[in-house]
């Protein structure tokens, strides 16, 4: 059977280096790979050696399309040119697949098709690039020892437990049957009719980045520019956050700026100081808020001075994790 395909989708945050880093190391294991730019059309142009040597690479920029952020589109965009019958993968920038995953695609791919398996599921290790003390997060402060016996811990819980986490990464394709949805119009997700998943605790994944407070805030505050809730799954924190003065506040912010993508809000951000003024004076006013977004856009402007890093560099990690057989 066929390789799987590859999808990636990035944003405001330039992750060339982290993604040319998964093209070289995975390339071999998927027959197409695309990269969905939703940031600035110029960080396409990193690309462009890769995208000689690498002949099933595409980049696509797709921000124009993207103002209202519906992440469900990404998903319809991602497979729409797979054949049905093979299968699709999609990750997020900052993932990326250990060797001993890449190792097992292929194998657990053909096992899917004789169950009738339509859906993978891969758990997901937290890997930060800077130190950060969690037991099952593998990061650049800790010897190769201690990162591998963090790996071996979380293999254990996840065989232990495989019910417990996991992202549907792998998809077999079959657009008649795919539905396609997001909740409160992010997070999208694609689903196969009848939905057959399998979970695979031995394959893992890698979430590169820095867990560090400031870190969190500082993306979370992009992420959350277009809509504070974001990454709320509750309805009802849904409901309060649409009621509430911090939501109110905001878009009549952006409205006065005309400002409603995390890409016009970069630009501003760096080129108007009277925006980055009034947004901090607004930020401020967050200080008893409820809703995690807005404790957080409040830590950038009176803890963290308003000093927004979009792409820190990313520091070499050099335990079995990040291993490769090309690289």
């Amino acid at each position: 059977m066929k390789k799987p395909h590859l999808r990636i989708q990035t944003g405001i945050n330039d992750k060339f280096e982290l993604i040319s880093k998964t093209i070289e190391v995975s390339a071999d294991y998927f027959e197409t790979i695309r990269i969905l730019n939703l940031g600035p059309k110029e960080n396409s142009l990193k690309y462009v050696v890769l995208l000689q040597k690498y002949k099933h690479l595409e980049v696509v920029d797709f921000a124009e399309h993207y103002t209202l952020c519906v992440t469900s589109d990404i998903l319809r965009h991602h497979c729409h040119d797979i054949p049905d019958g093979e299968w699709g993968c999609w990750m997020d920038s900052d993932w990326r697949f250990p060797q001993s995953s890449l190792d097992m695609i292929q194998t657990e791919l053909e096992i899917a098709e004789t169950e009738d398996v339509n859906c993978l599921y891969s758990c997901q290790f937290g890997h930060s690039t800077e130190p950060f003390d969690h037991p099952l997060f593998i990061d650049t402060g800790k010897t190769t020892e201690e990162n591998n016996e963090c790996i071996q811990r979380g293999t254990n819980h996840f065989i232990s437990n495989p019910e417990s986490y996991g992202f549907p990464l792998f998809q077999k394709i079959n657009k008649k049957s795919m539905w396609f949805d997001s909740w409160f119009e992010n997070h999208g997700y694609a689903l196969q009719v009848p939905y057959k998943k399998k979970l695979l605790p031995t394959m893992y994944h890698l979430h590169i980045r820095s867990f560090l407070d400031k870190d969190y805030c500082n993306s979370m505050t992009y992420q959350c520019w277009w809509y504070l809730g974001h990454h709320i799954f509750n309805i009802e924190e849904q409901y309060t956050i649409i009621n509430s003065h911090e939501y109110k506040s905001l878009e009549a912010f952006k409205l006065k700026y005309q400002c409603f993508t995390s890409n016009m809000f970069d630009i501003m951000l760096n080129t108007d100081p009277i925006f980055k003024k009034e947004l901090t004076e607004l930020f401020l006013t967050f200080k008893e808020s409820a809703i995690v977004s807005c404790q957080q856009m409040y830590k950038m402007a009176s803890k963290y001075n308003m000093e927004f890093i979009k792409n820190p560099p990313i520091p070499e990690c050099k335990a079995n994790c990040c291993t490769y057989k090309t690289y």
